[in-house]
């Protein structure tokens, strides 16, 4: 019944009869008709449905036939990924929240980029099934609630299609290691201010009784970065 304002093109609605059929002949005869069509399984696909338009008042009686097809197409790729996890900022309190960059999940999702294929993310349900109110930009979204749920909806442009998922967000803490003691050695002949140190020492002391991997580094930028790493710990000497 979705095409009946286009089957009557303008003709009152109140003075014509609009019924469905699956056989040009019953349309024509008037029998057999389609008992549901606003519920109606296809049998076939694609599949004509034949439409007869009957005049009911006594002044109009005739009849027409016309169809149009129903179609069923294969709705896009939206496989359930795995949960997006992240560890918390560094250097800030372990509070849950960071930034998703949610595109990086547009490959597991509905796999391999394909013209007219759109990955969208919504923080509601509703919104994903009505295609509103996407995430944007979803190279930066940050999560409010630790886990938190969102909605995915892939759209096939080029079938009309779309389908729908879920994507969970998680936020690991970072370690919380303990500041360790100083680590003191006398100087040697010559008396330069240089000496070598084994750094592993604290590393009880700084784990705490957990089992992080511990790595060294000279400035605070390249332990952030997890660049240019002390590569002989338990054998270094101070610059300074």
């Amino acid at each position: 019944t979705q095409r009946e304002a286009d089957v009557l093109n303008g003709l009152d609605p109140l003075s014509f009869t609009v019924s469905y059929y699956e056989q040009q002949s019953d349309a024509q005869a008037g029998t057999s008709a389609i008992a549901v069509p606003t519920a109606y399984s296809n049998t076939a696909n694609p599949q004509t449905i034949y439409v007869r338009v009957a005049g009911n008042t006594s002044s109009n009686v005739c009849a027409s036939v016309v169809d149009f097809v129903i179609e069923v197409r294969e709705p896009p790729l939206a496989s359930q990924p795995v949960p997006f996890t992240k560890c918390d900022d560094l250097g800030e309190p372990n509070d849950g929240i960071t930034v998703f960059n949610l595109t990086e999940k547009n490959g597991e999702i509905a796999g391999p980029p394909v013209p007219g294929l759109n990955v969208s993310y919504y923080l509601t349900p509703e919104d994903a099934e009505d295609g509103v109110n996407p995430i944007d930009p979803a190279t930066a979204f940050t999560n409010t609630s630790n886990p938190q749920v969102l909605y995915v909806g892939v759209e096939d442009i080029n079938s009309g299609c779309d389908a729908l998922t879920t994507l969970t967000l998680r936020v690991l803490p970072n370690p919380q290691p303990v500041v360790p003691d100083a680590i003191v050695v006398c100087d040697q002949d010559p008396q330069d201010g240089e000496a070598l140190f084994d750094l592993t020492i604290r590393a009880l002391q700084i784990q705490n009784g957990a089992s992080w991997q511990l790595g060294y580094y000279e400035t605070y930028a390249d332990a952030v970065a997890q660049e240019n790493p002390i590569t002989t710990p338990g054998a270094y000497t101070n610059q300074s």
